[in-house]
Formats: C-alpha cells, sequence, structure tokens
C-alpha cells in the first residue's frame, strides 16, 4: 500500500472512530464476575481446565473479560484444542462489549490475516477503539502509524504519550526516534531512550523474545545505555533462546521472526539458509500470511533456496487469497507467471494446518529494524 494510500486510511479510520461515542459503564460488576475471577485464578495457576469451565460459564453471562480469555485460550491450545475460529468468535463477542484486550487482539488477527481476511482497514479501526480506551499496545501501533502514515504529528504523539506513561517500551521508544529524527532534540531523545530501555529490560527478564532483542541491540549501539558488548551479547543469547522456545511451541508469528533472523545474520544469530527455510515454512504452513508471502520471494529470487518460479507462485497464491496486497502486486509486475498450470487461487481456509495457527500472545510490536529488513526484502525488484 502507498504512503498516500495509507494516509487516506488512515484519516478515515481516525474519523470514524473518533466520532464513536463510548459508554463509561453501568457500575458493579458484570454478571458472572465471580466465575471469571475463578478462572483467572486457574488459568494463571495452569490449571487450564478449570479455568476453561468457569470462563465458559462467565461467557454465557456475556462476562466480555471471560469472552476474550476464552479467546486466548482457543489461540494458545489451553485447555483446549487450538482453534483459530473460536478463538476469534470471542474476541469478536468480547470486543462488541468494548473489551480493549479483545478489540486489540481482534485487530491482531484482521491485520494479520489469521482467521479472518485481511483487512487493515478493520485492524486499525479496532485499535484506535482499543487506544481510545487506553490500551497501551494499540496506542503505541496507532501513535506511530499516524506519525509515520497519518503525517498527523499531534494525534500520533498524544497517543504515544498515554503509552508511555504505562512504561510501553515501543511507546518509549518511537519518542526517543521522534526527538531524534524529526526534533532533532538529541537530550530529549536520550531520556527516551533511557525510560525505553528500563522497560525493556523489566520484560526481557519475563522472557520476552522481542524485548530481549531489543535490549540486545541497545547495547550493541549505546543507545539509551552504556554501550556494552558482552551484555549485548548476552541479551541476543537470550533472544535467540526465547525465539527458539515460542517458535518450537507451534507460535508462527515467532516462527517467522525467528526465520527473518536467520536470514539477515545478525544480532549473535549466524545466516543459516536451512534454518530460514525450515522456520519460515513453519509458518507459512500454518496460513500465516507474510510467511507465505516470504516463502514467495525467497523462491522466486534465489534466496537460501533454489530459485523455482512454481513454487514461488504456489506460495503467493496462498497469500493472495487471504487478501495479501504484495502478492497481488506479485502477480500484476509478473503476469508471465499466471499461465495456466502455473497456479491457482487457494480458499484461505485450505493450507496445511491452518486450524492450528498460534496467536500473538502477550508479543509487543514487531521488532522494527527487523521488519523494515522484512519489508525492504518483499518490496525490492
Amino acid at each position: 500500500m502507498s504512503n498516500t494510500k495509507m494516509r487516506r486510511m488512515f484519516v478515515l479510520v481516525a474519523a470514524v472512530c473518533l466520532s464513536v461515542a463510548f459508554f463509561t459503564g453501568c457500575g458493579g460488576a458484570p454478571e458472572g464476575q465471580e466465575d471469571y475471577e475463578k478462572g483467572l485464578a486457574a488459568y494463571e495457576a495452569g490449571d487450564y481446565a478449570t479455568a476453561i469451565t468457569h470462563f465458559t460459564t462467565a461467557a454465557a453471562l456475556d462476562h466480555p473479560g471471560a469472552q476474550c480469555y476464552l479467546g486466548i485460550c482457543y489461540q494458545e491450545g489451553k485447555g483446549v484444542t487450538k482453534d483459530w475460529s473460536e478463538a476469534v468468535k470471542w474476541y469478536q463477542a468480547a470486543a462488541e462489549q468494548k473489551d480493549e484486550e479483545a478489540l486489540y487482539r481482534l485487530g491482531w488477527c484482521y491485520g494479520k490475516a489469521v482467521g479472518v481476511e485481511y483487512d487493515m482497514r478493520k485492524q486499525y479501526m479496532l485499535w484506535t477503539l482499543a487506544a481510545k480506551l487506553g490500551h497501551a499496545k494499540a496506542q503505541s501501533e496507532v501513535g506511530e502509524f499516524a506519525i509515520i502514515y497519518g503525517d498527523d504529528d499531534k494525534f500520533g504523539l498524544k497517543l504515544l504519550r498515554k503509552a508511555a506513561e504505562q512504561e510501553n517500551p515501543a511507546a518509549l521508544n518511537m519518542l526517543g526516534t521522534y526527538c531524534e529524527k524529526r526534533k532533532r532534540d538529541f537530550r530529549e531523545a536520550e531520556k527516551w531512550y533511557r525510560k525505553a530501555a528500563e522497560a525493556y529490560l523489566r520484560d526481557a527478564e519475563r522472557g520476552d523474545a522481542e524485548a530481549q532483542l531489543e535490549l540486545g541491540i541497545m547495547y550493541e549501539t549505546g543507545q539509551g545505555v552504556t554501550k556494552d558488548p558482552a551484555e549485548a551479547e548476552k541479551w541476543f543469547r537470550k533472544a535467540q533462546e526465547s525465539f527458539h522456545r515460542d517458535a518450537e511451541q507451534g507460535d508462527p508469528w515467532k516462527q517467522m521472526l525467528l526465520g527473518v533472523l536467520y536470514s539477515m545474520g545478525k544480532y549473535g544469530i549466524e545466516q543459516n539458509d536451512a534454518e530460514v527455510i525450515k522456520w519460515v515454512g513453519m509458518s507459512a504452513t500454518q496460513g500465516f500470511m507474510e510467511a507465505q508471502e516470504l516463502m514467495g520471494a525467497f523462491y522466486f529470487r534465489g534466496k537460501h533456496v533454489e530459485k523455482d518460479d512454481a513454487e514461488a507462485v504456489r506460495w503467493y497464491r496462498k497469500a493472495e487469497a487471504q487478501g495479501s496486497e504484495s502478492a497481488q502486486s506479485f502477480f500484476e509486475k509478473h503476469p508471465e507467471l499466471l499461465s495456466p498450470g502455473a497456479g491457482k487461487p487457494e480458499a484461505a481456509g485450505t493450507t496445511e494446518d491452518a486450524g492450528t495457527q498460534s496467536a500473538p500472545g502477550t508479543s509487543y510490536p514487531p521488532v522494527d529494524e527487523v521488519f523494515r529488513a522484512l519489508e525492504r526484502f518483499k518490496n525490492s525488484k
């Protein structure tokens, strides 16, 4: 999508969302609160079967928190068989009651084409609603989008500062980048970078792979912290272990990110063609659209694998069936590959093991530099 289209989309989405009236609630705990609290306690204790029982009871009484947690259980296969359709159903139910976490997760689904067709407008509409309700990650995502694509620094900075008040590391980092690149205020930028480093450290110590990677990059570059190669290496090593942990548990998002890291050959991870194809391929096989786009690009360009136009078409067809604009652009640029037998569109739900997709869980917004590299690769000629 061009920057002009992105700006138009942002203006439309923001106008719609900002015109929505929000209820503040009627006071008192919602019906099913007792079962919800019991379910939450069981979930946090790892007793997922008991959690499902209580969440199901509360969800039947339209408790939004219980509905959202049922969605999480179905997306992660905790206490139930993984079922993305069920996860989306419960997120939708909770989102209709303005549950901010459900709004954010449902928006993520639309943005990644998991359980629903790809729709960036719906993604940002849902995220803007979640941001308005105070969801820190949504505020960070929409704030960054407003600045980069919406040409609305005032609105974007307002959201980023709200997310920063909740110590969201991505928002803190983006505020530092804004001060450095736009305002050329390096002292102010360093202040935000230091706060971002503290927030990333908090989450890195909890085992968050992306936070560990970001912290390693900060120690490698000296941004927000004192430059320390040994600390950088430590966090890169932890990040690699965490990415492998999450990828081996079937998380297609982390599988793709791990493959991209092996492709880049940076941050303590040596480039390895076999590992790239293994992890990106596993993600793509689960129906993850961005991974399918990457597999198509790898085969078309002969990067990490032997060039194979038929395989490139096969993967791009899978992505196209889910609404991928990159895939559509690819076929527009290479009509010669659309000869009979070159590949036919597949139904979005027919990819191998599509029903076993896992979800974003508690991961933070994408690691900026990793995804800049990914986008450059996908869009390069």
